[in-house]
């Protein structure tokens, strides 16, 4: 396992959480948008002690299904002896795994059943979306990362009796620990844009500074592009970077030398499934997350238009809060 993918619980300590994720989109068919998939890998661990849990969730949304778009969320929640980690850092909840460049697994729930066999070639670079500052500093409770931010995806998945081919499928792969999630977010990946190779990845926060102080909102930013990396995750760009979202949209622009961003995202509300995150201080977020959602970027050089980038239905976007929604259905 690459190193930033390392478990970083070590079972006994109290107060914290661990995520790692993955997501992918299938090609688009006949003009329309292909099924997507996210999974992801849990552990929390109350700060009273009272709870201690590792669950494996499995998200599926289908553009293409009768009636229009429809979603799948399955979570399958066990006690922390079902959670192992190997020497080489691979991670095991029940019978689901996820080592260096494969998982596989099965999430049932409710007569529903979704399963994968999946694997993919790692990433030798990782991003890391909070400033170096700010983590050696410990003002923030948590680590956000990426060691796989772009990675082709081959192998299958099967949501009930439907199996689903991925033969170099684009996706990706996240890592998250800490001690308190952030107080609320937005987020934002897509590396399948129409007729291009380049891979956005975005993310805006709040994050608490003691138990009383909240931050304004925190960004980073990233982007591959012609076979170059731009990241933006100093402290002068967290604080620089503009950022605008609501629920179902968001706006993003940054600068640095003669590089400049614009981004857009929107997503409709038919697309969006709403999950429950717990914290580790018993609080709880709602998570509005969508692997259907589109983005537009333009790239510029020296003030000229450089490239517009465009993305029909496959980018991830959610926004994260501690209030429910009341137009997105709770699905976990």
């Amino acid at each position: 396992m690459q190193r930033d993918n390392l478990p970083q619980w070590n079972k006994k300590s109290q107060g914290f959480y661990e995520v790692w994720y993955l997501k992918l989109n299938l090609p688009p068919a006949n003009g329309k948008a292909g099924p997507a998939l996210w999974l992801r890998f849990t552990t929390l661990s109350s700060r009273t002690g009272l709870k201690k849990v590792a669950e494996t969730w499995a998200i599926f949304f289908d553009p293409l299904a009768p009636g229009g778009s429809q979603k799948l969320a399955l979570k399958n929640t066990a006690s922390p002896s079902a959670y192992s980690s190997q020497a080489n850092g691979t991670i095991q909840i029940e019978d689901c795994t996820l080592g260096s460049g494969f998982t596989s697994g099965s999430v049932v729930s409710r007569g529903q059943r979704i399963e994968w066999d999946l694997r993919f070639e790692p990433n030798s670079h990782t991003f890391f979306h909070v400033p170096q500052v700010l983590q050696k500093l410990k003002l923030t409770k948590s680590i956000v990362c990426k060691p796989n931010i772009s990675i082709q995806f081959k192998g299958h998945f099967k949501v009930n009796e439907k199996t689903y081919e991925c033969d170099d499928t684009p996706g990706c792969q996240g890592h998250i620990w800490g001690q308190k999630h952030a107080q609320e977010w937005a987020w934002s990946h897509c590396n399948f844009f129409e007729g291009s190779d380049a891979v956005v990845e975005a993310l805006t926060a709040r994050v608490k500074f003691g138990e009383i102080v909240t931050s304004p909102r925190l960004s980073a930013l990233y982007l591959q592009y012609k076979g170059e990396r731009f990241e933006f995750n100093n402290l002068v760009d967290a604080f620089s970077i503009k950022s605008e979202y609501s629920l179902t949209s968001w706006k993003f622009s940054a600068d640095k030398g003669s590089l400049r961003i614009q981004g857009e995202i929107a997503c409709d509300v038919k697309d969006l499934v709403a999950l429950t995150y717990e914290d580790t201080d018993g609080s709880f977020l709602y998570c509005n997350h969508s692997e259907l959602a589109s983005m537009n970027v333009s790239v510029y050089f020296k003030g000229k238009l450089d490239s517009s980038l465009r993305s029909l239905q496959t980018t991830g976007f959610e926004t994260v809060s501690r209030k429910k929604s009341p137009y997105v259905e709770v699905l976990l």
